[in-house]
This record gives structure tokens, sequence and C-alpha cells, in this order.
């Protein structure tokens, strides 16, 4: 009885082991949304605002900084898009909900095989 007792200890104590080993910190993804400028027009949304948007639907922020996309031409003409974009580091699993907030996961911009991807810039 004893010994079953022990061997019993001994598994229940193996698998906490294993299962305390297999818990990872949380990940992060770094995810973007456009800022929505328009030249000659509006300066789009802001860090806060974007910040703001993903907690109404249950994101939290870890970092935002503003960007621009590379690797695409943008037409200086009044009422033309700028290319600037607000990324967000969030917790992987807050993909799916900044998704259904309109925010794409950043490796979208350098999966066209063209060198486009984004590079942070002062925020205006």
């Amino acid at each position: 009885m004893v010994q079953t007792n022990l061997k019993l200890i001994a598994v229940v104590g193996m698998a906490l082991a294993v299962a305390s080993c297999a818990i990872k910190q949380p990940e992060t993804t770094d995810v973007y949304i456009p800022k929505g400028a328009i030249q000659c027009e509006t300066q789009g949304m802001t860090l806060s605002e974007s910040t703001q948007r993903l907690a109404s639907v249950g994101v939290t922020s870890v970092s935002a900084q503003c960007a621009e996309i590379t690797g695409v031409m943008h037409s200086a003409v009044c009422g033309g898009q700028t290319g600037e974009i607000i990324v967000h580091t969030i917790a992987t699993k807050e993909v799916l909900l900044a998704e259904q907030a309109g925010y794409k996961g950043v490796k979208a911009l350098q999966s066209t095989g063209n060198d486009t991807g984004y590079i942070a810039i002062e925020c205006k």
C-alpha cells in the first residue's frame, strides 16, 4: 500500500514537473493598421487613438510606434495615401481580436517578395 502511494506521488510529481516546463511566457506579435493620413488634408489616427481602438476590443498594446511602409511608392498628390502605419506589439493570443478591429500582422508586409516591410518614423 505504501509502495503504491509512493509510486503515485512520484508519477504525479513528474507530471507536474513536465507541465511546468511546458508553460511559456506569453509570446508577442507585431500588428499594424494604416494611420489613415491623407496628403494635404489629415494627419490620421494617433498612437493614443489606435491604442484605445485595440483596448475597446480587449487587446492590450505592449508597445506602439509610428512607421512607414517601405518598398512601395506613394504618389505625392493631395488626397493621396501616405503609407504611414501604426505598429503595436501585442500578445499573440490576442491577434484574432486585433484582426477583427482591422489590424494585420506585419509579416504580411514582408511576404510580398519585393523587400516590402516598414521602418519606424517619428509620429506627427
